[in-house]
């Protein structure tokens, strides 16, 4: 069996793990309290989250540049195309979902003093807009990984080869 690259399984598993923390650190974070000191969470999440986007930069690199194994059999033409779209829209949004972090935080006081003091400057119309965009992405992505990992076990489960072997290191 046609495997990726060393380097390109390294980096998925790396980021599945990381997104995994993502997604804590961001439930956590969405019920933002200074009281509770849930600061540090939301510090965490906006230091994975450039940790995300700078992997998934470099993700995109590796997939351009490394050879990549056969395209597995699809049932048919919509399956392949839907294959394809979910992973395509998954790439993406490793790019979009950081980015939209990113532009929350640049247009919202992330001086902790600052929202001690003035914590309604955090929710004002402008970012509350932001960040339920960043969360309807974040919940849009959940929703394509679910449907990669059951494309996986429902490919598995048909065709009774393991293609997890792909996405894992060469020996």
């Amino acid at each position: 069996m046609e495997k990726f690259s060393n380097r390109n399984a390294l980096i998925h598993w790396i980021s599945a793990i990381i997104i995994a923390f993502m997604f804590i650190t961001g439930l956590i974070s969405s019920d933002f309290d200074l009281k509770h000191k849930n600061a540090n969470i939301l510090q965490a999440h906006i230091f994975i989250g450039i940790f995300v986007l700078l992997i998934s930069l470099i993700r995109v690199f590796t997939i351009l540049k490394d050879q990549r194994p056969k395209e597995l059999e699809t049932v048919n033409k919509f399956h392949f195309l839907f294959k394809k779209l979910v992973q395509s829209l998954i790439y993406l949004l490793l790019i979009i979902l950081p980015t939209s972090g990113l532009i929350i935080i640049s247009n919202s006081p992330v001086d902790l003093e600052i929202l001690e003091s003035r914590p309604e400057l955090l929710f004002s119309k402008e970012i509350l807009d932001l960040i339920e965009i960043h969360e309807i992405l974040v919940y849009s992505f959940l929703t394509l990984i679910v449907f990669h990992i059951a494309g996986i076990f429902l490919h598995m489960i048909r065709t009774k080869e393991n293609i997890l072997k792909r996405m894992w290191l060469q020996d």
